[in-house]
């Protein structure tokens, strides 16, 4: 797929602002801030007609015009970047397959190269947030499956592709009800069906229309099942 079709739609669901430091005491121990991304979907495709699920959360919040990925605009490069906030030359995920003279070769779907923590430089949000005594958990994200800096999230799943979106929504939303001690402050939420099926099928295929519409409907769960628990803004 070219590479201004893999734009990541990353939508906040604020529970809260995320931290870096110490939280400011103004900030409640129970909010979460939950980072979800649609890998592949392309910004003209959230729409109320669509997407609708998605769109009104973007209309209820902030939307940017665009954004600039990092280079490469890869999904591993990017989503470490995201939580790191290094450009891929800095943390080491320069590409989804490459080659190092010491380490060997890296690729998404070595799962001994995915594990290593020696590829994953930097240190992710959830590291940082589990210096500060908060938790994390992780619902497939690239960097999760390694012990960086000796720690993995507190709660995290090893990739599994064929986990339907609904399941992973219902983790998610099972983390969330752990007594506030064992609630995680910050959650990773990854959709990659649509950026599959743009590969197989075409960026205007009906098999990526269909997927946008399976993860609208999922974000759609998510959002009753945070209203539920009384966990929405």
């Amino acid at each position: 797929m070219p590479s201004y079709y893999r734009l990541l739609a990353l939508t906040l669901l604020g529970l809260i602002a995320g931290c870096a430091t110490a939280p400011p005491a103004s900030v409640a121990a129970s909010q979460t801030l939950l980072l979800i991304s649609v890998d592949g979907l392309r910004p003209c495709d959230v729409t109320a007609e669509q997407m609708p699920n998605l769109n009104t959360i973007a209309e209820r919040g902030v939307r940017a015009e665009g954004m600039q990925p990092s280079f490469p605009s890869l999904t591993f490069p990017n989503h470490y970047t995201l939580v790191t906030g290094l450009r891929p030359d800095h943390h080491g995920i320069v590409n989804n397959t490459m080659r190092d003279p010491v380490l060997g070769r890296f690729s998404l779907g070595d799962r001994d190269a995915v594990e290593d923590p020696r590829w994953w430089g930097g240190e992710p949000a959830w590291v940082t947030l589990q210096k500060h005594g908060g938790h994390a958990a992780t619902m497939f994200w690239p960097g999760s499956e390694a012990p960086i800096a000796g720690q993995h999230p507190d709660q995290w799943l090893p990739f599994d592709g064929s986990m339907p979106a609904d399941a992973r929504v219902d983790q998610v939303l099972a983390w969330l009800d752990q007594p506030l001690p064992r609630r995680p402050r910050f959650v990773t939420l990854y959709f990659d069906k649509v950026d599959h099926a743009g590969h197989d099928d075409g960026p205007d295929s009906v098999e990526v229309r269909e997927a946008e519409v399976a993860v609208d409907m999922a974000l759609a769960r998510l959002i009753a099942g945070l209203e539920v628990r009384d966990l929405r803004e």
